[in-house]
């Protein structure tokens, strides 16, 4: 039974992570119905930014957390103007468009390899303090995790319900629509991204 405890407060925390990570890709995928599969090498791409800020240039981790999450949101944006974009305009079949993300997951995953190499990386730390709820035990990072994560997924829900995230169902629908009321679909395309890359 203690087993089966520690077992499940591992996979809610971790739960956690992954359900903000599905958010991202879901916020592209159900407003524009692109199949982001470049996503997942994204997301190490800002890993290996905070790994870089964090060992290479000495930043502590908070700050190198905040600059991560601005690069991650600087790069979805970068992914949309230079790569999403034209596909869209081309008015592109999803399977094309997939096929296309599917091909930049590829060059980023090896861009990666090249740069820093196949084995696995990892953040000198002090040990951290373990927390103990019962005859669960979960570390303080684990936490922060958590709660980060939890935090996240919060203020989305909440975001859910305001206008811009009332728009972007409308760009889901009809972004003819949406223009046609004053909205900028490129601009809103962006805002997207951002978030997802965030």
């Amino acid at each position: 039974m203690n087993l089966f405890l520690q077992l499940l407060a591992i996979g809610v925390v971790n739960g956690a992570a992954y359900a903000v990570l599905a958010t991202g890709f879901g916020l592209v995928y159900r407003t524009f119905g692109v199949f982001h599969v470049a996503y997942g090498a994204l997301t190490v791409l800002a890993a290996f930014c905070f790994y870089a800020l964090v060992t290479l240039i000495g930043l502590a981790w908070w700050p190198a957390a905040v600059a991560t999450l601005i690069f991650g949101m600087l790069l979805g944006c970068l992914i949309e103007l230079v790569f999403y974009r034209p596909f869209f305009y081309k008015r592109s079949s999803p399977g094309t468009t997939l096929v296309a993300s599917l091909g930049l997951a590829l060059v980023l995953q090896n861009a990666l390899a090249l740069i820093f190499g196949n084995e696995i990386h990892t953040i000198a730390r002090p040990p951290s303090q373990v927390i103990l709820f019962g005859s669960v035990s979960l570390t303080a990072i684990q936490l922060w995790q958590f709660g980060i994560c939890s935090l996240v997924l919060c203020l989305l829900a909440l975001a859910t319900r305001s206008p811009l995230f009332k728009r972007f169902r409308a760009l889901e629908d009809n972004p003819e629509l949406l223009e046609i009321h004053g909205w900028s679909v490129r601009k809103h395309r962006l805002i997207v991204f951002a978030l997802s890359g965030a």
